[in-house]
């Protein structure tokens, strides 16, 4: 999230998410796959491009940007056509808010008092500018923080201790929510399968 907000000079509005599978035989996906062809082949023929610290984050930068410019949930708004009415200060500070303490138990008694507002009023706010509720919100960024954590975990490291550190209580709930999310199952991705 940080790179794409440095990337797009802003803050994602929304979490990213990619489609899994692409047609790279027309538009977006052509267009990637010709760019990855060649990084494939100034690879092979200078293989120690990626030494310099310099190109190594230049070359992060290009294939985030590459990932980036394939359809996705968030393909609209990084287009500039995103269609839902800019939310209010009230869904921001909330967003931000369970971004900042998603691994720490969050109830919505305790998001209203920290935010000021009723607990309808949050609700009507997330209704009528996000397609989700906060809760919600709090759940897909505990699963993404998981991903990332299973992802480049060090070895030794667990599904359990990974979901705990998350923020996830039951670990049966978290593991149906990730495969739900991801298609994959938590130690799938921890095996880096």
């Amino acid at each position: 999230r940080q790179r794409v907000a440095r990337l797009l000079d802003r803050r994602p509005a929304r979490p990213i998410r990619f489609e899994r599978r692409v047609d790279v035989g027309a538009g977006a996906g052509a267009r990637a796959r010709r760019v990855a062809n060649s990084l494939a082949r100034t690879f092979r023929e200078n293989g120690d491009v990626l030494d310099h610290p310099v190109l190594r984050a230049g070359f992060d930068d290009l294939v985030l940007s590459l990932l980036l410019s394939l359809p996705s949930n968030y393909s609209r708004e990084l287009e500039g056509h995103d269609d839902r009415p800019v939310a209010p200060a009230l869904v921001r500070r909330a967003e931000e808010y369970l971004e900042a303490h998603a691994a720490e138990p969050v109830t919505i008694e305790g998001l209203v008092t920290r935010l000021g507002c009723s607990r309808a009023a949050l609700f009507k706010t997330f209704r009528s500018y996000r397609d989700y509720s906060p809760m919600e919100f709090l759940n897909r960024c505990r699963l993404e923080s998981a991903r990332a954590q299973l992802s480049s975990s060090s070895p030794g490291a667990s599904v359990s201790s990974v979901a705990h550190s998350c923020g996830f209580a039951h670990l049966g709930r978290f593991a149906a929510a990730y495969r739900k999310r991801f298609g994959e199952s938590p130690s799938e991705t921890l095996r880096g399968t």
